[in-house]
């Protein structure tokens, strides 16, 4: 009897410790972790484009070639359909209708452009077209036309037009501006081609060209045709004034101004009319903007993850949402009011990559920056507080942050649970109107910032600041190397720059430099340096010349100038050291490593999100080595290395 409780214990036990350990939101953590800071919910790595069918499902098209199919409901959860079984490929020229009837992708490979009908419970090959690459592609709302610019033709980058139900392909001399994408009116019978100075307006039933719209000196960054044909819409790149570029009504019928109808000024790379053709929508970096050229006013905006270049929102078959998107995660809205249906999924803060993780001295208050920067408390991992600014950096006692401000131009100092602003640095207005202020430092005492401030001509240097966190005024300033700091790469107690593989000390007087790789075989990515300044870790990259892979991690001791250890590491992205330099961490492709310095022996790993290149800031461990926080596509992960690390 005993033997037999003990067995029913022993599976039950099994049992629960088998159940994936759940985040706030109800989500599994990958394994080894304690926390996500924010949601996974609608986040779908390399996102490309989303359609909706008609029974109201969702369908997001990944960079994979993955659909991923949301209920009609607007839950969260997706089936997953692979259009092309390619393991470990990723397609860039791709695009899906917004009726989600649709789908092409060009197959570099196979030097081919293949279109899928993807309407019904399984994608079927529609048709393929041989073609050498395909730059942009653009379906029609309603799923009838295909738009692609093709590079291997005689003329220089034709358009070429497919009817898809008729499986026919027409040609047209054009050669569309990469600046800005085609657009089609929502029954796809007109499409717009901005073609640098121009614009042209095509019939699509007939392929003729309806209007051709001269716009001598501009580039045009994006155009879009009323749903009547009667508009054009002319968005330029830039401005002859200085000014925001803005935007220009052309009648179809002449070229001559719309009369009556005011642009607004804008950056924007994208513009959509809205449906009933009254308003346009216009795509900003993480906005969307409406805009009523009647009344010459903005009616209306919203925070939602979107990008000005490509990513248009798609309307529903029934009028009542919208979707828009970027490459990390999407949004549905309420297309009357603009109010997201699941507005718990957009209050995480992140919409797109985290860049930068901070924790403060106490590990109570974690800081994740990228588009905004967020605060979570380091123990639960639940939202504290939001701010527009760059990556934090702790004050000791934990209780407030230094940041730059983007709003406002400046830097200052904020409440580490609250973001509120306490007080800011003096920096004085003739150095803003010529100097850019990006990325910093905070020495080990919390006494010193460092600061890069990059001039506005692209050949001048770049100049290293040096200010006083108590009294928030400069106390110095040089040239420096690169015109970011980490391509100067200083120690955090500023007395070394690491530049090309070669360590030197700021003052002569402290030595030589220190060779650690040689220039040739030093990879860009992965370097860091020890709090106390004593250790520099720089990624090995070795085979053939033009296309190095990292292999190694070398660490170099700066104080007693030797290579302290070479760790096995293969492909890796971004490193982090212990506060006591024992131990030090790393993110591949897809895990995430600890290591022992002083014997190279590997102490923990745990699979986790690809890391990306771009993210070489967003690691660190707590001041007592518990725990590393790493970054990812809109959440970042806490993990537990306690065991690791003692």
């Amino acid at each position: 009897m005993r033997l037999a409780f003990a067995c029913i214990a022993l599976v039950v036990g099994t049992a629960l410790a088998a159940e994936p350990k759940l985040d706030t939101h109800g989500d599994p953590l990958p394994e080894k972790a304690v926390l996500r800071l924010g949601t996974v919910k609608y986040r779908l790595s390399n996102l490309a484009g989303v359609g909706f069918r008609k029974s109201g499902e969702l369908v997001g098209l990944t960079c994979a070639l993955d659909l991923h199919t949301f209920s009609a409901d607007g839950g969260p959860k997706a089936t997953v359909t692979k259009l092309l079984d390619r393991p470990g490929s990723t397609f860039i020229r791709l695009a899906i209708s917004a009726d989600a009837r649709f789908a092409a992708a060009h197959v570099p490979g196979d030097k081919k452009l293949v279109v899928w009908d993807i309407g019904g419970a399984k994608p079927v090959e529609h048709l393929t077209r041989d073609m050498a690459d395909a730059y942009t592609m653009t379906f029609s709302p309603n799923g009838r036309w295909l738009a692609v610019d093709d590079p291997d033709n005689d003329q220089p980058m034709p358009l070429l037009l497919c009817d898809l139900a008729k499986k026919e392909w027409t040609r047209f001399p054009h050669r569309p501006a990469h600046l800005a994408g085609f657009s089609f009116t929502p029954d796809g019978k007109w499409l717009t081609v901005p073609i640098h100075a121009a614009v042209v307006v095509i019939e699509t039933a007939t392929g003729k060209q309806q209007h051709r719209q001269e716009l001598p000196g501009e580039t045009v960054a994006a155009a879009a045709t009323s749903p009547d044909g009667k508009t054009l819409a002319v968005l330029p790149s830039s401005s002859r004034v200085g000014k925001e570029p803005t935007m220009r009504f052309y009648s179809t019928e002449n070229g001559s101004d719309a009369p009556g109808l005011t642009g607004p000024a804008s950056y924007s790379r994208s513009i959509q009319f809205a449906p009933d053709g009254k308003s346009l929508v216009l795509a900003e970096m993480w906005k969307l903007r409406e805009w009523e050229p009647t009344a010459g006013k903005w009616l209306r905006d919203v925070t939602v993850p979107t990008k000005y270049y490509h990513f248009e929102p798609v309307w529903s078959a029934d009028g009542k949402r919208f979707a828009t998107h970027n490459d990390c995660m999407l949004a549905i809205l309420d297309a009357k009011t603009w109010k997201p249906l699941r507005p718990e999924t957009l209050a995480d803060v992140h919409t797109n990559r985290i860049h930068t993780v901070a924790v403060s001295p106490d590990g109570t208050v974690i800081a994740t920056g990228g588009e905004v920067l967020g605060l979570w408390d380091g123990i639960t991992g639940k939202r504290l507080a939001s701010a527009n600014v760059s990556a934090a950096a702790f004050l000791p006692g934990s209780k407030s942050f230094v940041a730059l401000m983007r709003d406002v131009r400046g830097i200052a100092v904020f409440d580490a649970r609250t973001a509120k602003e306490l007080r800011r640095f003096a920096v004085a207005d003739d150095q803003w109107k010529n100097l850019s202020f990006s990325d910093l430092r905070l020495s080990p005492d919390g006494k010193t910032l460092t600061t890069l401030a990059i001039p506005g001509a692209v050949n001048q240097p770049g100049l290293t600041i040096r200010w006083d966190v108590a009294t928030g005024k400069a106390t110095g300033q040089r040239e420096t190397a690169g015109r970011r700091l980490r391509e100067s790469f200083p120690s955090p107690d500023g007395k070394w720059q690491a530049w090309g593989g070669v360590v030197t000390p700021e003052d002569p007087a402290d030595g030589d430099p220190l060779a650690v790789l040689p220039r040739d075989e030093l990879g860009f990515y992965g370097w860091a340096w020890s709090p106390d300044s004593t250790l520099v870790a720089m990624a090995h990259a070795v085979g053939p010349r033009g296309k190095p892979k990292v292999e190694t991690m070398v660490v170099f001791d700066v104080v007693k100038k030797v290579k302290v250890a070479e760790l096995a590491t293969g492909p890796w992205y971004r490193t982090a050291f212990t506060r006591d330099g024992r131990f030090v961490a790393g993110i591949g492709d897809s895990h995430v490593t600890v290591w022992e310095v002083a014997t190279g022996r590997e102490r923990f790993r745990a699979a986790c999100d690809r890391a990306t290149m771009i993210l070489p800031d967003a690691i660190v461990f707590t001041s007592d080595g518990k725990r590393l926080i790493t970054g990812h596509d809109t959440t970042a992960l806490v993990w537990d290395v306690s065991g690791a690390t003692k």
